[in-house]
């Protein structure tokens, strides 16, 4: 089932409790070329696990391919949902989950 991660209001996508300090985070991302979004239609495709979306005017693509190259990052809600409509199969149920503070750890 697809997950839509919405209301990310950081620049990173970063998991205090995984990624340690938050400047040698950071830091490791500098020098790296941010990825391309896979196709919507791919992140879609049902690979036997959860595929997450996460939709934020203001994430940076860099550090969220950086830990999944095949999440899929949107930027315009609208845009989203008008492909969703495109390539979803009829009846396919999508998670939403509203604040991505209920995904992503605080830092420690």
């Amino acid at each position: 089932m697809p997950i839509i991660i919405a209301n990310c209001r950081d620049e990173v996508y970063y998991d205090g409790k995984v990624d340690g300090p938050f400047e040698v985070f950071l830091e490791s991302l500098k020098g790296k070329e941010t990825l391309p979004n896979p196709p919507l239609e791919y992140a879609l495709a049902d690979r036997g696990y959860g595929i997450i979306i996460v939709y934020s005017p203001y994430l940076e693509m860099k550090s969220t391919h950086i830990k999944n190259p095949n999440m899929y990052v949107a930027n315009d809600w609208n845009s989203l949902i008008q492909q969703l409509y495109e390539h979803l199969v009829p009846n396919r149920k999508v998670a939403f989950f509203h604040d991505a503070s209920m995904h992503i750890l605080e830092a420690t």
